[in-house]
């Protein structure tokens, strides 16, 4: 048997699984329905040949049938349920591939079911998951720094669900590729749609092509008030930013909308709302904890950057608008992009519950640094 023949190996197993997916790696990892396998010769510096295949089972999580997605030394896959995330990864205290579970503390998301995952290099260094339920979910990964954060994403439009989702190499960013299902006038629909590259304004000026609808296209020429190419989103209700500025919604007609004024550049797409939310607060009490006791937000300072629109506030029925437009500027344009803080006053009182909301619901950006709020906690 020469060394560059084929291999055909039955995994020695108490138990018959089927494989699922397999990643390479310095050894090549198989999982299947009922554990996880490594393949390899007798030695890393050595070559798998017929002759010289080594097998271990090293974790039984159990794999889903779908593909594992490799993230540097790491394979991120489905566990056999359906509902929950692993690495499979080398920890070298054990001396042995150990999968550890990434979901463990967002399976309020997970829990919906994992259909699809496909993972983002650049720019963001994010795993995407279209979920059973047709929802978008996104895993921040980010291992050298120790950052693994869920982040969901509701697509804009009436019974909108990402049934399949997609990474492929662009120009300067991967593209995240999804085909979603829309209720679209009354009928549904399914549409190949792409999340926009990220928005990179060159200065606070610079705001035109910010592009944040679901579903949108882009006009670019002379100023126009009548917008056509809308066929895919007849008699929906849409969003549009008109050369900088956020403009009236507008219901899409015979494929195309009228502009209460000209723009050059003009975003169209249906709308959506952008949520961040804290978790209850607990700033600690002189005495142990602040979990149970009243406490009142009386302000929080939000530190944005390149933003324009947000409101703020403690719950979703009390938000105030950030004012960003200063005294100074003409009312005949939009105001400029703001980056830096600001401070909200918080008419809440008393309450066991501190948290802090910010909302954009404008199809502007809006991107938030930091929140620090002053939080005043009753020692009784």
């Amino acid at each position: 048997m020469a060394d560059d023949n084929s291999v055909t190996y039955t995994i020695a197993d108490d138990h018959v699984n089927a494989i699922r997916w397999m990643s390479a790696g310095k050894v090549l990892v198989v999982g299947t329905s009922g554990a996880e396998f490594t393949v390899q010769a007798s030695s890393l510096n050595e070559a798998l040949t017929p002759s010289n295949v080594t097998v271990r089972r090293e974790t039984t999580r159990g794999s889903a049938d779908t593909n594992a997605v490799r993230v540097n030394q790491a394979a991120l896959f489905i566990q056999r349920a359906g509902r929950k995330l692993f690495e499979q990864m080398y920890d070298f205290s054990a001396d042995s591939f150990l999968a550890q579970e990434l979901s463990l503390l967002a399976n309020h998301i997970s829990r919906r079911g994992l259909a699809e995952i496909a993972y983002q290099a650049e720019p963001w260094t994010v795993l995407w998951a279209a979920l059973d339920d047709g929802g978008l979910a996104g895993l921040t990964y980010m291992r050298d720094q120790q950052v693994v954060g869920w982040h969901r994403h509701p697509l804009g439009g009436v019974d909108a669900k990402a049934l399949s989702v997609s990474v492929i190499p662009g120009t300067t960013q991967d593209e995240l590729w999804l085909v979603v299902e829309r209720t679209i006038n009354g009928g549904t629909r399914r549409y190949v749609e792409f999340m926009e590259y990220e928005f990179l304004p060159a200065d606070a000026n610079d705001k035109d092509n910010a592009f944040f609808v679901d579903a949108g296209l882009s006009y670019s020429g002379d100023p126009a008030t009548v917008i056509f190419g809308l066929d895919h989103l007849e008699g929906e209700e849409v969003a549009v930013l008109a050369d900088g500025a956020a403009h009236p919604d507008k219901q899409v007609q015979s494929g195309s909308i009228t502009l209460d004024r000209p723009a050059g550049v003009v975003q169209v797409g249906l709308p959506f709302a952008s949520r961040l939310e804290t978790l209850d607060l607990d700033v600690g009490a002189p005495d142990g904890a602040s979990i149970g006791r009243q406490k009142r937000i009386d302000r929080a300072v939000v530190k944005f950057l390149d933003t324009l629109g947000a409101r703020v506030g403690y719950d979703e029925a009390h938000l105030d608008e950030v004012l960003f437009r200063d005294a100074s500027a003409p009312m005949n344009s939009a105001p400029l992009l703001f980056t830096g803080e600001k401070r909200v006053v918080f008419p809440k009182g008393w309450d066991t519950a501190a948290r802090v909301m910010v909302v954009q619901t404008q199809p502007l950006p809006c991107t938030v640094a930091a929140v620090v709020p002053r939080v005043t906690v009753n020692e009784a």
